[in-house]
């Protein structure tokens, strides 16, 4: 082969690599070029039809085909986050047990006190306070009590036991009214205030030795004395109202009218007077209990604490502070200082004229505090 021809298939062979290289550059060009033009074809389709499986690819020495890029799988959307999302509330704590209520302790049967020995032979007759029927104004029938009677006890000094006969306030005031049924526990020479050696055994019985043996059923007194034989008789369960007609004793003994320093104290005669109410309104409670005041005595003397009159405004007192009634015979006798002496026998007992009448005043002041 001679110098020519190699020449030849060399420079052929140049031109081969050439040409191949600019086509292989030109297909590629094609190759970058078809994407624009594909998203412009997809934009002219109508909705819902269906692309090509396949891109055309020209190429620029002959038609070839190529497989289609397949797309990038689209991202799932991120689910919308809401506005304000509500927290969600918060559940409610389940109420506790509650503890189971402790029973109600059954009350205790209502006490009855025990008559000491000489007192057993006592009728029993139910308390005023069992008996609930009552009138229009509150107040217990009275032909519904047993006995139809209103059961008085008189707790006094000499006023009262020293005439026990028809004459005296007792008796009257028994008269005054068939219902009324007395009861007299006075003893001469009485005190309401005791001494601070006073026993339970003493003849000489205060108001607060009888309160005693009333309400607590302690103590005994006098046998063969007419106030033992009253006591025997009397249900204090069952009585109405008690009677308490002190002061004369308290002040010829010169008993203090007031302790300010102690109350109840026994041994004055404010004292006494307020244990024997309170005592009495405790142990029976539907009871009505009248301080009766002291009268005047002859010449209205005075001794270390006041006069008789100053004994009376005591008596008044200790009344309105305790729930208890106040009678004044003065009044319903029309006696003053300067009259008593008309009224009196011996210049402290009343006469017969005055016991009628201080009989009828406390008789009718009973009657209208019943029916109040």
């Amino acid at each position: 082969m001679n110098k020519n021809n190699v020449l030849t298939l060399v420079i052929v062979f140049v031109l081969g690599l050439l040409i191949g290289g600019a086509a292989t550059a030109f297909t590629m060009h094609l190759g970058r070029s078809a994407k624009p033009e594909e998203a412009q074809i997809e934009a002219a389709q109508p909705e819902g039809e269906a692309q090509d499986e396949s891109t055309v690819t020209v190429a620029e020495n002959g038609i070839g085909t190529s497989p289609e890029t397949p797309e990038e799988p689209a991202q799932p959307e991120e689910p919308e986050t809401p506005e304000n999302p509500e927290t969600p509330e918060e559940p409610e704590e389940p109420e506790k047990p509650k503890e189971p209520e402790e029973p109600e302790t059954p009350e205790e049967p209502e006490e009855v006190p025990q008559y000491p020995a000489y007192m057993q032979e006592q009728r029993s007759v139910a308390r005023t306070d069992q008996i609930t029927e009552k009138n229009e104004k509150g107040n217990l029938i009275v032909d519904e009590l047993p006995g139809n009677a209103i059961m008085i006890v008189a707790l006094g000094d000499s006023m009262w036991d020293n005439f026990r006969e028809e004459d005296g306030i007792a008796a009257q005031l028994s008269a005054f009214n068939d219902d009324f049924e007395i009861y007299n526990l006075a003893f001469g020479a009485a005190t309401a205030s005791r001494l601070e050696n006073d026993s339970h055994d003493t003849d000489k019985k205060t108001l607060t030795t009888l309160v005693d043996i009333c309400c607590k059923h302690e103590g005994n007194v006098v046998p063969e004395s007419y106030s033992r034989n009253a006591i025997e008789k009397a249900n204090f369960l069952r009585t109405n109202y008690y009677i308490l007609a002190y002061g004369i004793n308290d002040f010829f003994e010169g008993k203090p009218i007031w302790n300010p320093y102690f109350s109840p104290d026994k041994t004055c005669y404010s004292g006494a007077l307020t244990y024997a109410i309170q005592e009495l309104k405790k142990t029976y409670p539907s009871c009505r209990v009248v301080v009766v005041s002291p009268t005047y005595v002859n010449g209205n003397p005075k001794n270390n604490y006041g006069t008789v009159d100053d004994y009376k405004k005591a008596a008044a007192q200790v009344a309105a502070e305790n729930d208890a009634l106040y009678f004044d015979p003065v009044p319903a006798l029309g006696m003053t200082t300067e009259n008593a002496n008309d009224f009196l026998v011996d210049g402290t007992h009343l006469n017969a004229e005055a016991r009628a009448k201080y009989a009828e005043a406390l008789g009718r002041f009973i009657l209208t505090d019943w029916n109040r």
